[in-house]
């Protein structure tokens, strides 16, 4: 994908402030974050095939189009313990757009 496509994409989901995405010279820079975003994952392979001893906490934003709910109930499949992936509203940016509710997740599942 070339940068200012990519770079345009950053804005779209809210990961740009204003004042970076108007500055010529922070483009370059700040593009290589949702860069890496993307290629990592595609690249990553899981390294061990059997679920983890522990609970996995999956959470998405409900209007997320890069990793919504669809790609976080796959995550629950990392846990041989009791997981289930939780939906909040918001976007890729979740944590940003919804942060009380995310808040109360994480205290509800700390106990």
């Amino acid at each position: 994908m070339p940068d200012a496509r990519l770079f345009g994409a950053a804005v779209e989901l809210g990961g740009v402030p204003a004042a970076v995405a108007d500055h010529e010279a922070l483009r370059a820079r700040v593009t290589r974050v949702p860069r890496a975003d993307l290629e990592r994952p595609a690249r990553y392979r899981l390294p061990r095939p059997e679920p983890l001893p522990v609970p996995v906490v999956a959470v998405a934003g409900s209007r997320d189009p890069l990793a919504g709910p669809e790609v976080v109930r796959r995550w629950a499949r990392l846990s041989s313990e009791a997981s289930r992936p939780h939906v909040v509203d918001g976007g890729h940016l979740f944590h940003l757009d919804n942060p009380s509710a995310v808040t109360s997740l994480i205290a509800d599942r700390l106990g």
